[in-house]
């Protein structure tokens, strides 16, 4: 038993190392292309994308180089919404990170401005609204960022359902599965099971159906 218990952690060790090396390969590649072309636009993004992917995975030190990266963009293209709804979200990770609690609240709040802002210019751009969306939901609670991440969720939703082009484009049962989750935090237990179960008979295939079978078990349990 503890031999199968040591060849979990070792494998377990060796897939994260192995992503995080894999991340690292992107990242120096986009890199090397900037270097040729450093006026890409669409290469600020792809990289500041893999900064902001790392930083997430708490890999090095790429939550500083991501900052750094996308302060450096904003000065380029001030006026581009996706620059700045990536660079507020990775200055929140930076306040997750950060131990002293002034500082905490520092970077999250410069970072909700700049997705605010984002979001205000460009109310309709479903993207900018997604990357909201996702970076509230993994706030701590006392952020007070839940329904801000419903209201995006609810937008993104109607305006996958109403045009069949974009559906594609998104994964629309990680959205009915998120929002699932708010209302299911909020303990209205109904909205999320009628979710739940929406997602199950419209995305039979999808993971978020697997994950959304095993939360209605839990309430069946109950």
């Amino acid at each position: 038993m503890r031999r199968i218990k040591v060849c979990f952690v070792i494998i377990m060790i060796s897939i994260i190392l192995f992503s995080g090396n894999n991340l690292g390969s992107k990242i120096r590649r986009i890199e090397k292309e900037m270097k040729n072309d450093v006026d890409s636009m669409e290469l600020y993004l792809k990289l500041g994308k893999l900064y902001h992917q790392a930083a997430r995975k708490d890999i090095d030190d790429y939550t500083d180089k991501g900052i750094k990266h996308f302060e450096e963009a904003q000065k380029k293209y001030p006026n581009n919404d996706l620059i700045k709804v990536w660079y507020g979200s990775i200055l929140t990770i930076k306040g997750k990170n950060v131990f002293f609690p002034l500082k905490k609240r520092k970077y999250v709040k410069q970072g909700l401005n700049k997705m605010d802002k984002a979001v205000k210019n460009y109310p309709k751009k479903l993207t900018v609204r997604v990357v909201r969306a996702k970076n509230n939901i993994a706030l701590p609670d006392f952020f007070n960022r839940k329904d801000t991440a419903k209201k995006d969720l609810k937008y993104i939703i109607d305006s996958l359902e109403n045009n069949k082009n974009l559906k594609g484009k998104y994964n629309l049962p990680g959205m009915y599965y998120s929002l699932a989750k708010i209302y299911e935090d909020r303990d209205n237990n109904d909205r999320s099971i009628h979710l739940w179960k929406k997602i199950i008979s419209k995305y039979p295939e999808s993971e978020e159906a697997s994950k959304s079978e095993k939360q209605l078990n839990t309430y069946e349990i109950e």
